[in-house]
């Protein structure tokens, strides 16, 4: 057992977190990501290599109390052709593919991605329909580049994808150099050794994203008709959801989600 010191992105607090060989000698891409609730109040990820450096800390800008859902994603079997398929999943499409594709969902977009082996199409069709079961909405497809070269102009209002290339951004609607919260939540996925874990992690965020969204959506309808609505009084209300403060970045994100894909017009006081 090795005894790591780690300090909290939040509030600078330091503390001390304890990984087993076991654990570190399984760790994938030679990174290990630790869920760390020990340390202060707060809750945030570090990213540990096999040497015991830390590399990165992220913070988990919101946390929700456990509700049926959770507990469902938690409680979830998974077949050992699951497991097999969402594991070729994760060893095999690129960080900044999956980060764009999650993006467009989030922003109601129809995706195309542009795959080198067919036999890819199935597996990724269905971990995207696992990670969005109970939120989002989907449409993708999936075509050799070949396929998408002679039929182009089918797919002009299509967000495609190919490795870590967006061939069409539809209104612009992805900016490469940001996509911040996607990306972290991608890396996050990505350098968790356990694949249950990191399935179940992922899936869970995107349904946070979804229920927060949600809620702006409809507080903004519930609120149409009475006073007007401010950018603080719905920070207010989202911090009795999640029983602590939303960075500005994760509020922005939730905004741009309520408009695009719940279709809100957001406009402040």
């Amino acid at each position: 057992m090795h005894l790591v010191q780690v300090r909290c992105p939040y509030c600078s607090n330091k503390g001390y977190i304890s990984i087993s060989e076991d654990k570190l000698s399984n760790a994938k891409k030679g990174l290990l990501t630790i869920n760390v609730s020990s340390v202060c109040v707060h809750t945030f990820f570090v990213y540990v290599d096999k040497n015991l450096n830390i590399r990165d800390y992220f913070k988990a800008d919101f946390q929700l109390e456990n509700t049926n859902k959770n507990e469902e994603i938690k409680n979830k079997e998974f077949s050992r052709k699951d497991l097999l398929e969402f594991d070729l999943i994760k060893e095999n499409v690129n960080s900044l593919l999956l980060s764009y594709a999650i993006k467009s969902i989030l922003l109601r977009k129809k995706v195309l991605i542009i795959i080198r082996k067919s036999y890819f199409k199935e597996l990724i069709l269905n971990f995207f329909h696992y990670l969005t079961q109970d939120a989002f909405t989907i449409d993708i497809s999936l075509l050799s580049k070949g396929q998408y070269t002679n039929e182009k102009e089918k797919y002009q209002d299509y967000m495609v994808l190919e490795q870590r290339e967006i061939l069409n951004n539809v209104d612009n609607l992805i900016d490469p150099n940001d996509s911040t919260m996607e990306k972290q939540i991608v890396r996050t996925f990505l350098f968790e050794s356990n694949l249950i874990e990191s399935l179940n992690t992922l899936k869970s965020e995107i349904l946070k994203l979804y229920n927060l969204s949600k809620s702006i959506a409809e507080f903004f309808q519930q609120n149409k008709k009475g006073s007007e609505i401010s950018s603080q009084k719905l920070s207010q209300h989202l911090k009795k959801i999640t029983k602590e403060e939303i960075s500005s970045d994760l509020f922005h994100s939730l905004l741009e989600i309520a408009q695009n894909y719940f279709g809100v017009d957001i406009i402040f006081k």
